[in-house]
């Protein structure tokens, strides 16, 4: 096996952070990669298809969804729910009305 020349060279490298963590690797393609639920950026608002089953189960409830959204989480208006939310408050409707809701595996 040949051995490698040595030479009073630094060894390049990365810069290091201050705080001792090693920087992200950017994404081969320039675009950064989300599954959309982004920590601190943009929220996915509510599907369509959330806010169909939220009105229908409001509707089967005689519940007001507007004052469910604002109740559970501050909201004025049930408009403003995101995804993560309208699925918390379709378990916890459904809870409210006896139906079992299915296990979820995020907190």
């Amino acid at each position: 096996m040949p051995s490698l020349p040595i030479t009073s060279q630094p060894i390049r490298s990365l810069p290091s952070p201050q705080n001792g963590h090693t920087p992200p690797v950017p994404p081969s393609n320039g675009k950064p990669s989300s599954n959309g639920f982004a920590q601190g950026g943009p929220v996915r608002p509510a599907t369509e298809s959330q806010m169909r089953a939220l009105r229908a189960i409001c509707k089967r409830g005689r519940l007001d969804l507007d004052r469910e959204a604002h109740d559970e989480f501050g909201l004025e208006s049930s408009d403003q729910l995101d995804v993560k939310q309208a699925s918390q408050l379709i378990d916890i409707l459904k809870e409210r009305q006896g139906q079992p809701s299915p296990q979820r595996r995020w907190g």
